[in-house]
């Protein structure tokens, strides 16, 4: 089974694994200071910061895809899961 952008990745020199025939690891997407910056953002951060950042990116990616910001009437209405 081809798994989307494997060959891409390995074509721009980074080693993959395909875990359960879907999932593709790039084990060297991020180099290890890459690494660490992510991690000391996500140790520092709260719950609530997450939870409100991903609300508002919801509600912008919805405006940008459906002209409304509801993501709730969204949903109900089958028009996003």
């Amino acid at each position: 089974m081809e798994i989307f952008l494997q060959k891409e990745f390995e074509d721009a020199g980074f080693k993959t694994e395909v875990f359960n025939d879907q999932v593709l690891s790039i084990e060297n997407f991020l180099s290890k200071d890459e690494l660490d910056s992510v991690w000391e953002i996500i140790n520092r951060t709260s719950e609530e910061e997450w939870s409100k950042a991903y609300r508002e990116s919801l509600s912008r990616f919805c405006m940008e895809k459906f002209g409304r910001d509801d993501v709730e009437n969204l949903v109900a209405e089958g028009k996003y899961e």
